[in-house]
Protein backbone atom coordinates (compact mmCIF):
# COMPACT_ATOMS: atom_id res chain seq x y z
CA UNK A 1 0.00 0.00 0.00
CA UNK A 2 1.34 3.41 -0.97
CA UNK A 3 1.48 6.06 1.71
CA UNK A 4 1.36 9.74 0.95
CA UNK A 5 3.16 12.50 2.73
CA UNK A 6 1.23 15.54 3.91
CA UNK A 7 2.87 17.56 1.13
CA UNK A 8 1.74 15.05 -1.51
CA UNK A 9 -1.81 15.16 -0.16
CA UNK A 10 -1.76 18.96 -0.17
CA UNK A 11 -0.36 19.05 -3.70
CA UNK A 12 -3.06 16.61 -4.83
CA UNK A 13 -5.82 18.72 -3.27
CA UNK A 14 -4.45 21.89 -4.86
CA UNK A 15 -4.40 20.14 -8.25
CA UNK A 16 -7.93 18.82 -7.68
CA UNK A 17 -9.17 22.36 -6.98
CA UNK A 18 -7.53 23.59 -10.18
CA UNK A 19 -9.05 20.76 -12.22
CA UNK A 20 -12.48 21.49 -10.78
CA UNK A 21 -12.25 25.19 -11.70
CA UNK A 22 -11.12 24.19 -15.19
CA UNK A 23 -14.07 21.82 -15.58
CA UNK A 24 -16.46 24.56 -14.45
CA UNK A 25 -15.02 26.88 -17.11
CA UNK A 26 -15.45 24.21 -19.77
CA UNK A 27 -19.01 23.66 -18.61
CA UNK A 28 -20.04 27.33 -18.76
CA UNK A 29 -18.34 27.75 -22.15
CA UNK A 30 -20.63 25.02 -23.46
CA UNK A 31 -23.63 27.36 -23.10
CA UNK A 32 -24.59 29.57 -25.99
CA UNK A 33 -24.10 33.26 -25.25
CA UNK A 34 -27.77 33.90 -24.50
CA UNK A 35 -28.82 30.59 -23.01
CA UNK A 36 -27.79 31.55 -19.49
CA UNK A 37 -27.40 34.77 -17.56
CA UNK A 38 -23.89 36.27 -17.86
CA UNK A 39 -23.82 37.21 -14.17
CA UNK A 40 -24.56 33.61 -13.16
CA UNK A 41 -21.76 32.31 -15.39
CA UNK A 42 -19.36 34.91 -14.02
CA UNK A 43 -20.26 34.11 -10.42
CA UNK A 44 -19.68 30.36 -10.76
CA UNK A 45 -16.38 30.92 -12.58
CA UNK A 46 -15.16 33.24 -9.83
CA UNK A 47 -16.27 31.16 -6.86
CA UNK A 48 -14.90 27.92 -8.33
CA UNK A 49 -11.49 29.51 -8.92
CA UNK A 50 -11.53 31.07 -5.47
CA UNK A 51 -11.55 27.65 -3.83
CA UNK A 52 -8.09 26.77 -5.12
CA UNK A 53 -6.73 30.29 -4.76
CA UNK A 54 -7.70 30.31 -1.10
CA UNK A 55 -6.22 26.85 -0.63
CA UNK A 56 -2.89 28.15 -1.94
CA UNK A 57 -3.17 30.96 0.62
CA UNK A 58 -3.93 28.41 3.35
CA UNK A 59 -0.83 26.43 2.49
CA UNK A 60 1.20 29.61 2.97
CA UNK A 61 -0.51 30.58 6.23
CA UNK A 62 1.63 32.23 8.88
CA UNK A 63 -0.14 30.64 11.86
CA UNK A 64 -2.69 27.97 12.77
CA UNK A 65 -5.49 30.55 13.15
CA UNK A 66 -4.58 31.99 9.74
CA UNK A 67 -4.62 28.49 8.21
CA UNK A 68 -7.98 27.71 9.80
CA UNK A 69 -9.48 30.98 8.57
CA UNK A 70 -8.33 30.30 5.02
CA UNK A 71 -9.53 26.69 5.05
CA UNK A 72 -12.93 27.89 6.22
CA UNK A 73 -12.85 30.40 3.36
CA UNK A 74 -12.18 27.50 0.95
CA UNK A 75 -15.23 25.72 2.37
CA UNK A 76 -17.32 28.90 2.11
CA UNK A 77 -16.34 29.36 -1.55
CA UNK A 78 -17.06 25.69 -2.26
CA UNK A 79 -20.51 26.05 -0.73
CA UNK A 80 -21.12 29.16 -2.81
CA UNK A 81 -20.05 27.25 -5.93
CA UNK A 82 -22.48 24.45 -5.01
CA UNK A 83 -25.22 27.07 -4.80
CA UNK A 84 -24.40 28.41 -8.28
CA UNK A 85 -24.21 24.89 -9.68
CA UNK A 86 -27.70 24.16 -8.38
CA UNK A 87 -28.99 27.46 -9.77
CA UNK A 88 -27.47 26.91 -13.21
CA UNK A 89 -28.50 23.28 -13.36
CA UNK A 90 -32.08 24.15 -12.51
CA UNK A 91 -32.14 26.39 -15.60
CA UNK A 92 -30.86 23.70 -17.95
CA UNK A 93 -32.74 20.42 -18.31
CA UNK A 94 -29.77 18.75 -20.04
CA UNK A 95 -27.75 19.09 -16.85
CA UNK A 96 -28.46 15.50 -15.96
CA UNK A 97 -25.55 14.39 -18.14
CA UNK A 98 -22.67 12.50 -16.55
CA UNK A 99 -20.34 15.52 -16.72
CA UNK A 100 -22.87 17.69 -14.88
CA UNK A 101 -23.50 15.03 -12.28
CA UNK A 102 -19.73 14.72 -11.83
CA UNK A 103 -19.45 18.47 -11.11
CA UNK A 104 -22.14 18.20 -8.44
CA UNK A 105 -20.44 15.19 -6.88
CA UNK A 106 -17.02 16.82 -6.97
CA UNK A 107 -18.13 20.04 -5.27
CA UNK A 108 -19.78 18.03 -2.49
CA UNK A 109 -16.55 16.07 -2.01
CA UNK A 110 -14.51 19.29 -1.87
CA UNK A 111 -16.90 20.71 0.74
CA UNK A 112 -16.47 17.52 2.79
CA UNK A 113 -12.68 17.65 2.50
CA UNK A 114 -12.46 21.28 3.63
CA UNK A 115 -14.95 20.62 6.43
CA UNK A 116 -12.81 17.72 7.68
CA UNK A 117 -9.60 19.77 7.47
CA UNK A 118 -11.23 22.64 9.37
CA UNK A 119 -12.61 20.32 12.06
CA UNK A 120 -9.29 18.51 12.57
CA UNK A 121 -7.30 21.75 12.62
CA UNK A 122 -9.70 23.36 15.06
CA UNK A 123 -9.61 20.35 17.38
CA UNK A 124 -5.80 20.25 17.34
CA UNK A 125 -5.57 24.00 17.89
CA UNK A 126 -7.96 23.90 20.85
CA UNK A 127 -6.13 20.90 22.36
CA UNK A 128 -2.77 22.64 21.98
CA UNK A 129 -4.02 25.85 23.58
CA UNK A 130 -5.48 23.95 26.54
CA UNK A 131 -2.05 22.52 27.32
CA UNK A 132 -0.46 25.97 27.35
Amino acid sequence: METYTQRQKSDALEKRCLQFATHIREFVRSFSDYSINFDDRDQIRRSSASIGANYIEAREAVSKPDFLFRIKTCRKEAKETAYWIELLFSQKPYCQTLSCIHLKKEIQELISIFTAIAKTTEEKYIATNRKS
